[in-house]
């Protein structure tokens, strides 16, 4: 379950990104940090079946709810 959170954050770093990321962007670990406890403490059920579209979903539609730093990952549509 672990792998597949660290494979889901790896991917939520490039989660809706269209083009270079800005120059204050932070960096992958930083942003992988900071989602993983979102991760957790926002989509704890889709964590615990490991099911990385649902994490990034669940992540995209609490963005509001997100850190900061994540939140760059995922922004607004």
């Amino acid at each position: 379950m672990r792998l597949a959170l660290l494979a889901l954050l790896a991917a939520a770093g490039s989660a809706g990104a269209t083009g270079p990321a800005p120059p204050a962007s932070p960096d992958r670990e930083t942003l992988r940090r900071s989602c993983r406890d979102d991760a957790f403490r926002l989509c704890p059920g889709q964590v615990a079946l490991a099911r990385r579209e649902g994490v990034r979903r669940c992540l995209a539609a609490n963005r509001d709810k997100l850190s900061p730093i994540c939140r760059t990952a995922f922004p607004e549509p």
